[in-house]
């Protein structure tokens, strides 16, 4: 089949060609497809444009860059962050409702 399937579908005149992929034949149902690459996306060993190379689609921007879940994260750090979090945000209302007076003497963060 994959060395008729160029001469059957092409007649050579066009800048086409044909491709003929037997990993499709073996994947799994789209379930079991989805599954597998969620598990790869979220555990940072595969990227969003691995996961399309592999369904034949076209790359997207920033979709080589590898990602993992935060949900895994030590409680202590999810302290931290929010900690930073929260300031971060009061000082980005500050400076929107007061942004003629320094932070440090914002009645926001004597409030807080």
């Amino acid at each position: 089949m994959s060395r008729r399937s160029p001469r059957c579908l092409l007649n050579g005149e066009e800048d086409l060609f044909a491709e003929f992929s037997v990993e499709g034949l073996l994947r799994a149902d789209s379930a079991g497809r989805a599954a597998y690459y969620t598990s790869a996306l979220q555990n940072g060993w595969m990227s969003r444009n691995d996961v399309r190379r592999l369904e034949n689609m076209p790359p997207i921007e920033g979709g080589d860059i590898y990602t993992v879940q935060l949900n895994l994260t030590p409680l202590e750090d999810l302290k931290q962050n929010s900690q930073a979090a929260q300031a971060f945000a009061l000082r980005q209302v500050h400076n929107h409702v007061f942004p003629d007076i320094p932070f440090e003497q914002s009645p926001l963060k004597k409030a807080a």
